[in-house]
């Protein structure tokens, strides 16, 4: 018979042709462990027997969180912000694997939310040419309740596990001059090989590199004005709420 097949969006912004009796295209679940090993995968919200119990993974930072906002009509010069102490609280929301047809077309099957995260402020520091040094407090913005709202969705490109971060937040203040960053960008998750150790590398990676954002911003004076960046960083996973050493995209 022949085969039927069907191009469908999964997640954003991989598409993927799948083809009914085939082996059908996923993306990526969240293990406890490599699952050729016997991995498990990763409570969400809706696991049992008890529901709203999720796994919780912590990503610290591999070297600076680098912001760059590029000179314009607020900042004369190219300013530069290196953050050496940031953490990414994440919760599994949905860890579902896409091998449905019906599936193809819903995005988000899994989905990590960012309830909580911090940057040290002491280690947020100016830098560049022209800069003073001084710290830039930065701050994750957040909703009335005080949760940061931010998303992060897992699709598969080639194999390779992408991580789409929506409706993330930062304010710095550079001296007076305060500035919204608002984030909707693409990120790659990269299982360790060997070595594992919780709480320190190799583990599974996050690496964001010269992602672009756009930046709200009000001077000292008070006249606002608009700017753009681009963000560079790389986390490791540094603690989770499983037994294992590891989370494992697979």
């Amino acid at each position: 018979m022949k085969k039927a097949c069907l191009a469908g969006i999964v997640a954003i912004p991989v598409i993927l042709a799948v083809c009914v009796g085939s082996a059908f295209a996923h993306t990526h679940q969240l293990f406890t462990k490599n699952p050729a090993e016997g991995g498990e995968l990763l409570r969400s919200v809706t696991s049992g027997p008890f529901r709203n119990q999720p796994d919780a993974l912590e990503f610290n930072n591999s070297g600076p969180m680098t912001a760059i906002i590029f000179a314009g009509k607020g900042f004369p010069t190219e300013v530069q912000v290196n953050c050496s102490e940031v953490e990414f609280g994440t919760t599994v929301v949905s860890n579902v694997e896409d091998t449905e047809v019906e599936k193809i077309l819903k995005p988000g099957l899994v989905k990590l939310a960012m309830p909580f995260g911090v940057a040290e402020g002491a280690e947020c520091v100016e830098s560049g040419a022209g800069s003073t040094g001084a710290n830039v407090p930065t701050y994750f913005d957040t909703t009335a309740a005080g949760a940061v709202p931010a998303t992060i969705t897992l699709s598969s490109v080639g194999g390779v596990v992408k991580a789409n971060i929506a409706l993330l937040k930062f304010s710095e203040n550079f001296l007076g001059t305060w500035c919204t960053e608002s984030f909707n960008i693409e990120g790659t998750l990269r299982n360790p090989t060997e070595g594992l150790v919780e709480e320190k590398q190799p583990n599974l990676t996050l690496e964001i590199n010269n992602q672009p954002f756009s930046a709200s911003c009000l001077s000292s004076t008070g006249a606002k004005f608009t700017a753009r960046g681009a963000l560079f960083a790389n986390f490791f996973l540094d603690t989770m709420s499983t037994l294992t050493d590891t989370v494992w995209a697979g």
